[in-house]
């Protein structure tokens, strides 16, 4: 079976990625130091196309945080991500109302916002291979994955910035431009 470009599905593609990531850029908090000025500077956020919505929070580049995103990844219609979402927003209340890719948005913007809260001898590949276990129940293994010490901070991260009523009403904007232009209105 051919793999669809869900991209050609979206009426403006580009539009859409840069709302993504003007999304990401105004809740991100994470700065850096200018070397010369001394000056603290807002990280800035890129946006790629890669195979899955993931980010790579231990890469040594201080300017930039780099969220990939894949469209196809929203279209999923898999019965175990309904009931993932389901068990979701039963467990955090903050986050109903706004749409998954929203919350995957800022979950991705919380490994980066969280990184120095893990433990110095966390090791992300042991936490991965306990997994294999649940290769075969996919519930189990969601459930195993994101209570991951790095993913649950990272979720965490992202409900926590849902919390506030300012930040509500952004991801609200944010998800009604962006639903506005993928149906190209």
């Amino acid at each position: 079976m051919a793999r669809f470009n869900y991209e050609s599905k979206c009426a403006h593609p580009r539009k859409c990625v840069n709302l993504m990531r003007d999304f990401l850029q105004d809740a991100c908090t994470l700065s850096y130091e200018d070397d010369d000025t001394e000056e603290e500077i807002v990280r800035k956020i890129k946006m790629r196309r890669g195979l899955v919505f993931q980010t790579f929070p231990y890469d040594t580049e201080v300017e930039y945080i780099t969220i990939e995103y894949n469209f196809n990844e929203l279209r999923r219609g898999d019965d175990g991500m309904a009931r993932f979402n389901r068990n979701f927003f039963h467990l955090y209340p903050a986050a109903r109302g706004f749409s998954s890719l929203t919350i995957t948005l800022l979950h991705e913007l919380g490994h980066h916002e969280t990184l120095f809260d893990l433990p110095d001898n966390w090791d992300r590949v042991k936490e991965e291979q306990k997994l294999s276990k649940y290769f075969n129940n996919f519930d189990k293994m969601y459930q195993a994955y994101f209570n991951m010490k790095d993913e649950k901070l990272a979720t965490q991260w992202a409900i926590d910035w849902l919390s506030d009523e300012d930040n509500r009403k952004r991801a609200k904007q944010f998800e009604k431009e962006f639903f506005r232009a993928w149906r190209g209105k």
